[in-house]
């Protein structure tokens, strides 16, 4: 039998596609079905866009909304496609923990997310790239990730970090 109630403790990983990719393609991907589960986040990158929903007068909520809707995001889509090596990429990010999908920017490819602040309930993430020339992590872009995944993150002792990348440097 199959029950498609909600997802309880699931494993938190975090999965990054270059490009943008509509929910039901992920899902599909991911879990080998669109069960509608996945959804954009609201406000995690400056490409998350979303509804405002009024239920009543004192219930409101925002909805995430596919990026791709805005004219904007759209021809940002379009022109990281034929992006080169040093030129800005679309990414998608997919939280399998809190079931959530994030529209970002960023030139390289980020292979790690870095928790290190928090701001208005949702804590700042980074997410690196990672030089082995000097095993060093360079910031690529900015996020908000819920705090009930941070809490799920673990910690490390120590990183070397650059807050540019080697390219913009040297």
């Amino acid at each position: 039998k199959l029950y498609l109630g909600k997802v309880w403790n699931a494993q938190p990983w975090f999965f990054g596609i270059e490009g943008y990719a509509p929910l039901s393609e992920i899902e599909t991907k991911l879990f080998g079905a669109d069960l509608g589960r996945l959804s954009w986040s609201t406000t995690a990158s400056s490409l998350s866009r979303h509804n405002l929903l009024n239920h009543n007068e004192f219930i409101n909520y925002c909805e995430g909304q596919d990026p791709k809707t805005d004219p904007e995001i759209h021809a940002r889509i379009q022109r990281a496609l034929r992006s080169t090596e040093s030129q800005e990429k679309i990414f998608t990010l997919v939280d399998t923990y809190t079931m959530t999908a994030t529209l970002f920017a960023a030139v390289k490819p980020p292979v790690a997310v870095l928790a290190c602040g928090e701001e208005g309930g949702m804590q700042r993430a980074l997410l690196c790239s990672y030089d082995w020339t000097n095993n060093t992590m360079y910031r690529e872009t900015v996020l908000r990730i819920e705090t009930p995944a941070y809490w799920r993150m673990s910690p490390i002792r120590r990183v070397r970090l650059g807050l540019q990348t080697r390219a913009k440097v040297g």
